[in-house]
């Protein structure tokens, strides 16, 4: 297995993937667990809303902004800061941030494709945040 950057806390973050391609999600998962995270993951925004609120623990969303469903990733990020405006959302697209506009309150955004350097390094930097 590969190691991955630590997590800066002691517990175990909670973390949410929603992402709709199974091996970016896939990769995600195994990245984000190998940084010591517990993961809950889902393929589209409309199940990830439900993960949300099935899972207040939550300390992190990662979601992309175009999945199949209602919802989309930038709607999400809102109801984030919303309804858990402590929890910091992780947006990734192969779109640039301005083709949606501006960021919800407490999001980042990384543009796809992404490095795991980077993927990694953007997980830690939203979690030392909260």
């Amino acid at each position: 297995m590969t190691d991955y950057a630590s997590l800066p806390s002691t517990e175990s973050p909670v973390v949410l993937v929603v992402e709709d391609d199974s091996i970016l999600r896939d990769l995600l998962v195994e990245v984000v667990t190998g940084m010591g995270a517990v993961v809950h993951s889902e393929d589209t925004v409309d199940n990830g809303f439900r993960a949300l609120q099935d899972h207040p623990e939550l300390n992190l969303v990662i979601t992309d902004v175009v999945t199949p469903g209602s919802l989309n990733g930038w709607e999400l990020a809102q109801e984030v800061h919303e309804h858990h405006p402590g929890v910091p959302v992780l947006i990734t697209s192969g779109f640039t941030s301005e083709w949606f506009g501006q960021l919800p309150p407490g999001a980042r955004f990384i543009s796809k494709p992404w490095t795991l350097d980077e993927i990694c390094n953007a997980v830690s930097a939203c979690l030392e945040a909260t």
